[in-house]
């Protein structure tokens, strides 16, 4: 996802943020059970390669004995929203430990699972789907950028505490479940957005259309005087994930070398005399 933000495998920041966990997580598919994404921590528990678990799913990793209550345990996740499995796993040293995979649909609609696993030993007390949202907002909250997701209704999942920062005036209205137009309008509203004064209508439906896109990057500037890149990817649940970069530095740089270069060409055209510029071939 995100051309000018993906890393050099060509993950998305969500990808990004789950690799970062120490906790062992893989996205699923909700029809097939397909691993989407599993961080190195997921492969190590199962001692298999990244390139084995992209063509696999979850059933595969297991022993065929648990085959039957995985399966169970991927409906109940489906249906339910949540599910857990005891697992006997062997550690490095070859000795089975107890683990619990828990799988969790964050939303209803959601095409796509999150499971991980755990020990069983009474740590991560509380829901499944609790545990694993808080594993998700913590992974996010260590990029750099401002992160942010939307559904596949285009209702706020999760934003980071850096996009709430970036966009201070609408923060408030940042809370799961709002639609991302009623935030951007709540913004308009206040006059966050620099280039939208004065011609609110048509500033929303540009930003919608490039929003339903989610292609290009677009240059934002706000109020404050701040410039973002935001970077917009369709998710494969039909939602949008998103960066806000601050890029204010960048452009201010830009907008530097564009005046002194136009300082030049006033100069040029003032002189009273006849003026040529050659390259070094002549």
């Amino acid at each position: 996802m995100l051309d000018e933000k993906r890393n050099s495998d060509g993950q998305d920041p969500l990808v990004v943020g789950l690799q970062a966990l120490s906790t062992p997580i893989a996205m699923l598919s909700v029809d097939h059970h397909v691993i989407l994404m599993a961080n190195a921590a997921f492969c190590n528990v199962f001692g298999a390669t990244p390139a084995r678990l992209n063509t696999a799913s979850l059933i595969d990793l297991l022993p065929p004995t648990l085959a039957p209550m995985c399966q169970s345990a991927l409906q109940s996740a489906v249906q339910d929203g949540s599910a857990e499995l005891d697992l006997h796993l062997p550690d490095a040293q070859g000795m089975a430990q107890a683990q619990t995979l828990r799988i969790v649909r964050p939303a209803p609609a959601a095409h796509s699972l999150l499971c991980e696993v755990c020990a069983s030993d009474g740590r991560g007390a509380g829901s499944p789907a609790t545990h694993v949202l808080k594993q998700l907002r913590a992974a996010v909250e260590t990029l750099p950028d401002g992160f942010v997701l939307y559904d596949q209704n285009d209702r706020l999942v999760v934003c980071n505490s850096k996009y709430k920062e970036f966009y201070e005036e609408s923060a408030p209205a940042m809370v799961p479940g709002a639609r991302f137009e009623d935030i951007l309008c709540y913004g308009l509203e206040r006059g966050q957005y620099a280039d939208g004064i004065g011609r609110e209508d048509a500033w929303l439906a540009e930003r919608m259309r490039a929003h339903r896109l989610a292609q290009d990057p677009v240059e934002q500037q706000l109020k404050s005087g701040r410039w973002l890149r935001i970077l917009e990817r369709h998710t494969p649940d039909g939602g949008r994930v998103g960066l806000r970069i601050d890029i204010t530095s960048q452009v201010r740089s830009r907008q530097r070398a564009e005046k002194a270069e136009q300082r030049l060409r006033d100069a040029i055209e003032a002189l009273p005399a006849g003026f040529w510029l050659f390259d070094a071939d002549d």
